[in-house]
């Protein structure tokens, strides 16, 4: 299933080759993965196998986009990366996709993951390009009376940008924040923008140029590409850590939600391609049926997996109801023992005043 997934623009400085070599430097080598030094022949597709064929790792360089694939296996689960990296509308723009899976039912799937390591690297590298008006490169963003107009524009949606923008508020009395905005710029490189509030100035400001719309006394504020929001208010949460994740966290879940376009697809991306060479191919028509038996079967691991939740879910509210009948019935005989106490203690009493 994709637990994550964003799309960023690149410099044009990012090359394919400069993209490659980041891509082998990721998995050659190191605790993480067991390849061994990898070098790559220059081919239009080029794979390679660990020893134990547990890892995977493919390039595929097309003319019109760079695509590494890397499968790892880690005892029943297993990660794939996607990357793809391509041109839209004259931009160069870079896709990632994480998923996992269970090879069987009994393997829970774990919540918590590591943003992919090579798309760290490239923030790091500053490879990251302008969203219009908005560099990607990790950093938070200080908004004060001489840009607001900045978030102004984000909060009434005058500017889109394609990363989603994540407006943090200080404090009404104190330049004060409930989160470590540095950090979670850090959480955020490479899938969202981190904007901050410097003063309650701005606050006043921002609340009269939007009508109110702005978060305000340490909330936060998603505003997502396709004019969705979402505010988030630390009230709810014990320390500014369990605030940060909790707002990476609501980016992440709603990213996967989008649809991933085919020109961001690998595995469609590749099909295209073989196409183009020859229609007449066997080859091309043996590697086309397994195209589609791979995409058929992860179709049919995530309905699987949904199948696994829905009777998960219809399990708990079988129990919940077996809870809550057990649960009147205990009133219902708290009640009657109440009942009957009472009755007692007034015949005891002699007191007709109880009945």
């Amino acid at each position: 299933m994709l637990i994550f997934a964003t799309k960023l623009y690149v410099k044009e400085s990012l090359t394919d080759e400069i993209f490659i070599e980041m891509a082998v430097e990721w998995v050659s080598g190191g605790n993480n993965y067991t390849f061994g030094d990898i070098e790559w022949d220059g081919s239009e597709e080029y794979s390679v196998e660990n020893y134990s064929n547990t890892q995977q790792f493919s390039i595929m360089k097309y003319d019109n986009a760079v695509i590494i694939h890397l499968v790892n296996k880690d005892g029943k689960i297993i990660w794939t990366n996607d990357f793809v990296l391509t041109y839209k509308e004259g931009r160069r723009i870079l896709a990632v996709q994480l998923y996992n899976e269970a090879e069987d039912m009994s393997v829970k799937l774990p919540k918590k993951f590591n943003r992919p390591r090579l798309l760290k690297k490239i923030i790091e590298n500053d490879f990251g390009a302008d969203d219009n008006g908005l560099e990607i490169n990790g950093k938070p963003l200080h908004i004060d009376e001489t840009n607001i107009q900045i978030i102004e524009k984000v909060i009434l949606k005058k500017n889109m940008h394609m990363m989603p923008v994540v407006y943090v508020a200080s404090n009404f009395f104190e330049n004060k924040y409930e989160v470590d905005f540095d950090e979670l710029a850090k959480d955020l490189a490479g899938v969202a923008h981190v904007l901050v509030e410097t003063s309650g100035k701005v606050a006043k400001k921002l609340k009269e140029a939007t009508d109110g719309k702005n978060p305000y006394n340490g909330a936060a504020q998603i505003f997502y590409s396709n004019d969705g929001s979402q505010r988030i208010l630390p009230d709810y949460y014990d320390n500014k850590n369990k605030f940060r994740n909790e707002i990476a966290y609501s980016v992440f879940s709603r990213l996967i939600l989008g649809k991933i376009d085919d020109e961001f697809s690998w595995t469609k991306i590749r099909y295209n391609n073989l196409l183009k060479k020859s229609k007449d191919s066997i080859e091309l028509e043996t590697i086309c049926d397994e195209l589609l038996a791979e995409k058929d079967s992860i179709i049919k691991q995530n309905n699987q997996r949904i199948d696994e939740l829905e009777e998960l879910n219809n399990a708990l509210r079988n129990k919940l109801l077996v809870y809550e009948n057990r649960l009147k019935k205990d009133n219902r005989g708290s009640d009657q023992i109440v009942a009957l106490s009472i009755q007692w203690i007034c015949m005891k009493m002699k007191s007709r005043m109880c009945f």
